[in-house]
């Protein structure tokens, strides 16, 4: 999901450009550029987060996993009567 979300900033970013890129004064491209900058951040941060998050989530899933006990019976083993 987030990787689709960084694309569609990116894209949304690149179409401004192609727009009214070589019209916008420097003072509002500047603006542009660190509110996609910024966007682009938070985007990278949740993902990290979220990956965290199931990273965690399986880890505890795996940790928690009640493993079979099994009994060994010796198959060799011989009743000796007296």
């Amino acid at each position: 999901m987030s990787m689709q979300a960084l694309k569609e900033t990116k894209s949304c970013f690149d179409q401004e450009m192609l727009l009214r890129g070589k019209d916008l004064p420097l003072d509002e491209f500047d603006v542009l550029i660190k509110q996609h900058r910024s966007e682009v951040e938070a985007i990278q941060y949740n993902h990290a987060k979220e990956k965290d998050r199931q990273k965690k989530s399986v880890q505890d899933k795996v940790n928690n996993i009640a493993l079979p006990t099994f009994k060994i019976r010796s198959v060799y083993t011989k009743e000796i009567c007296d």
